[in-house]
């Protein structure tokens, strides 16, 4: 009994010293997340004042700035004239999916899934694509935030979203300017019947009032690495704070 309880306490003080050691191993990795993400809400805020005060543009470039343990890296850009997936008409997706080199007939069975994925509501006022491939879409009736939810559409393929992705945002609040330099969106736009073809092109690196700025920050360290990940709408006039949050996002970078 002496010895069966000796073995039952060597037992116990074992998983206890385990359960304790584990403990301050996820203690050190909670600790060492919260200091990476300190740093990347720091070069974010930082790069942000930088840009809504004119010292500095929105150009997409990586800012690098370093010390002997960590490594913070930041960049800025507005997303303008892009077409946003959840605020565009068929006809426009459609248009848009024919200059990033999808077949017409292909090109109006996506854009009418597109349409069904986050308006089951409205589905009925979709053009008909005569019907056999839209059908097996699934209406979820939410809008896209992500490239992969647009690629979890009935008969989007990966190399669509790749050729997709320098031309959409799925933030961009205001509508798409026919004044766009992205020859692909001014495609879209001439076939949808929205721009003329021949019209003036605008400057894209103006940081105009409620203009969409995204800004990716990477922090590292002997710990890890997290990139964050922020929307923002510019508003100069605003204080203390000339801007508006629109989405955050975390990724541990392994």
């Amino acid at each position: 009994m002496v010895l069966w309880m000796l073995g039952f306490l060597a037992l116990l003080v074992s998983q206890t010293l385990s359960t304790g050691r584990a403990a301050l191993r996820l203690g050190d990795a909670a600790l060492e997340r919260t200091r990476l993400e300190t740093m990347a809400d720091a070069a974010i805020t930082t790069e942000l004042f930088s840009v809504a005060t004119g010292v500095s543009g929105a150009g997409g470039v990586w800012k690098v700035s370093s010390d002997e343990n960590n490594l913070v890296q930041v960049r800025s850009i507005i997303e303008r004239n892009k077409i946003n997936p959840n605020a565009v008409s068929v006809t426009l997706m459609q248009a848009l999916l024919v200059a990033s080199g999808t077949p017409p007939d292909k090109a109006t069975v996506l854009a009418n899934a597109i349409f069904a994925w986050k308006n089951p509501d409205l589905q009925e006022q979709a053009p008909s694509s005569q019907g056999r491939e839209e059908s097996r879409c699934v209406p979820l009736g939410a809008p896209f935030h992500t490239f992969d939810d647009l690629a979890a559409v009935p008969g989007m393929t990966r190399s669509l979203v790749q050729a997709l992705a320098p031309h959409m945002s799925f933030a961009q609040m205001q509508p798409t300017s026919s004044l766009t330099r992205d020859p692909v969106v001014r495609a879209a736009l001439v076939k949808a019947g929205l721009v003329i073809p021949g019209q003036a092109v605008q400057r894209e690196d103006v940081e105009d009032e409620e203009a969409l700025v995204v800004v990716d920050a990477k922090a590292s360290g002997d710990g890890g690495a997290m990139l964050r990940h922020a929307e923002v709408v510019l508003l100069p006039d605003a204080r203390p704070v000339p801007w508006r949050v629109m989405r955050w996002e975390t990724d541990d970078i392994h």
